[in-house]
């Protein structure tokens, strides 16, 4: 893992895998092994994602896994005028994501985890909640944060 110091010299950071994000003084780096990893996903926003039925993008960002740095991924927001009740339904249903498996999922909090059927190593999390999202989303009915990587499984389990 390479971070930039000073904007002068590139150094390696003692601990860090051989792929990753790290933050510096309010930037990112990629090493080459973690922009590896994005391209698998489809860049960020993900072109892999199972996105919500009527979800409009809001927001989006690169994401480390694990310390240190085992993978990288993507983190992603949608506004959906769906209930968030229904937007759950449609992701535990079998034939809403037929190239997904659910793995675990927790009706109460609504929260999903997926796994993709040809890579078992491709992982999304979905967390959907009633109202709002942020500041400038306008109004909506339903804030759905979904993460996605290509990483280890056992890496997270929590």
């Amino acid at each position: 893992m390479w971070v930039l110091i000073g904007l002068v010299a590139l150094l390696p950071v003692a601990g860090f895998g051989a792929c990753g994000v790290v933050l510096v003084g309010g930037g990112i780096l990629i090493d080459r092994a973690g922009a590896g990893q994005l391209a698998t996903l489809g860049g960020c926003p993900s072109s892999q994602t199972p996105h919500p039925p009527q979800g409009v993008l809001k927001d989006s960002s690169e994401i480390s896994v694990g310390l240190p740095i085992s993978a990288v991924g993507c983190w992603e927001a949608y506004a959906d005028d769906m209930l968030a009740r229904d937007v759950y339904t449609y992701y535990i249903s079998r034939e809403s994501l037929a190239d997904w498996r659910l793995e675990e999922t927790y009706a109460q909090t609504m929260y999903i985890r997926l796994a993709n059927k040809l890579d078992a190593k491709l992982l999304v999390d979905v967390s959907i909640e009633t109202g709002g999202g942020s500041i400038g989303w306008g109004p909506t009915r339903t804030r759905i944060d979904i993460s996605i990587c290509r990483c280890d499984p056992d890496l997270l389990k929590g």
